[in-house]
């Protein structure tokens, strides 16, 4: 299984949106939210044995499917979960997107952190809502958490829905209970309706830092809460279009179903398939050499990033993807320089803040380094 991990499979001219951004040139992907490691070998085999069944015809989730996640989140997170309460979505941003078109009245607010990825500053929008951003703050050390007087401060009587990004992308952070607690009690206390992208959370870098899901860390408001989910990330599984909400409160799951009725399709049959053995103790092992890799991975590129001239690195606790502060580069387009020097990275502006790159770095580590090494030139060719 090893090698699963210290080599990664070639993914040029697959059709890969990762890889193929920079067809036909000398760029090391890093930017896309995918890894760059061969999923679990449970995983294949069940595919493999599906497609035994010569029929690929519309699918829908099975009581085995729905207790696979209902056993996982027990397992996990010692949270109770009743199988009615799960609807099955396409993904995790079209489930943002069925959240926000369910609650509220067109032009009504949907708050949400920044920074933060870039579906949620426009999500609400095509839902004929209003984004709003309320910015997060970074302490001393680096860590991003909730500024929760700025957060009062944003909610008016035309606020609906609290979105939040649990653990956060790009920050890192996994926000304690307690973080997590304040905020939901915040919103329900103003009558709003609690969205969790929590599609990371099966990502946690920090060993001692368990992952606890916004309805266990505010159970009074979890009937106000759609708490959103996928194996997407975690298992690498992000091109098979299979996540779900879980919605505890039976009229807030009603308009949730509505809203995505013959807009959002439905799921993909492998993407269940997959989703049943993923979420088992078949894939244990895998996941924990992952987690293992990913944890190396951070720990080399936080040393070497806070080493270059310019840059900044604060604490992660959770993801895989870097959040890099390139405010002192003397480069009004860091992005742009380190493509010119062969390292693909996310520009910061799409998460709202222009002075920083993310780095995705679910790589193997001698691409890891390859890439250090390639921003290392670019800084010192200023």
């Amino acid at each position: 299984m090893s090698d699963r991990f210290e080599t990664g499979p070639d993914r040029r001219g697959t059709g890969s949106l990762k890889w193929d951004k920079y067809k036909g040139r000398d760029v090391l992907p890093l930017w896309v939210a995918d890894m760059d490691f061969a999923v679990a070998e449970p995983i294949i085999d069940v595919m493999r044995a599906r497609l035994e069944h010569p029929v690929l015809g519309y699918t829908i989730a099975t009581e085995k499917t729905s207790q696979v996640v209902c056993d996982m989140l027990r397992r996990e997170y010692n949270w109770e979960v009743q199988p009615e309460w799960l609807v099955w979505i396409p993904g995790v941003v079209p489930g943002l997107w069925a959240a926000c078109a369910a609650v509220g009245e067109d032009g009504e607010e949907a708050l949400f952190n920044t920074p933060i990825y870039h579906h949620f500053y426009h999500v609400p929008g095509k839902a004929r809502k209003q984004a709003v951003g309320v910015a997060l703050q970074e302490d001393e050390n680096g860590r991003w958490s909730y500024d929760m007087a700025a957060l009062q401060s944003a909610i008016t009587d035309k606020s609906r829905l609290m979105m939040l990004c649990h653990p956060h992308n790009p920050t890192g952070t996994a926000f304690t209970a307690e973080e997590t607690a304040a905020v939901c009690r915040l919103a329900a206390d103003k009558g709003m309706t609690i969205v969790s992208d929590e599609i990371h959370c099966g990502l946690m870098l920090t060993e001692s830092r368990p992952h606890v899901p916004a309805a266990m860390a505010c159970p009074e408001a979890a009937e106000r809460m759609i708490t959103l989910m996928s194996p997407s990330k975690t298992f690498n599984l992000a091109g098979l279009d299979c996540a779900f909400a879980v919605i505890p409160d039976a009229r807030l799951r009603r308009a949730f179903s509505a809203a995505g009725k013959s807009v959002l399709p439905m799921v993909a049959g492998p993407g269940y398939t997959a989703l049943e053995v993923a979420y088992t103790d078949v894939c244990k092992p895998w996941h924990e050499k992952l987690l293992a890799t990913l944890r190396a991975n951070y720990a080399y590129l936080y040393d070497e990033i806070n080493r270059i001239d310019g840059l900044r690195m604060g604490p992660m606790e959770a993801t895989y993807l870097a959040w890099i502060n390139t405010a002192e580069v003397p480069h009004d387009n860091v992005q742009g320089l380190f493509e010119e020097f062969g390292a693909g990275l996310s520009g910061g502006a799409e998460f709202g803040l222009s002075d920083y790159v993310r780095l995705n770095f679910a790589c193997p580590m001698p691409v890891l380094e390859e890439a250090v090494a390639r921003i290392r030139k670019a800084i010192a060719s200023l």
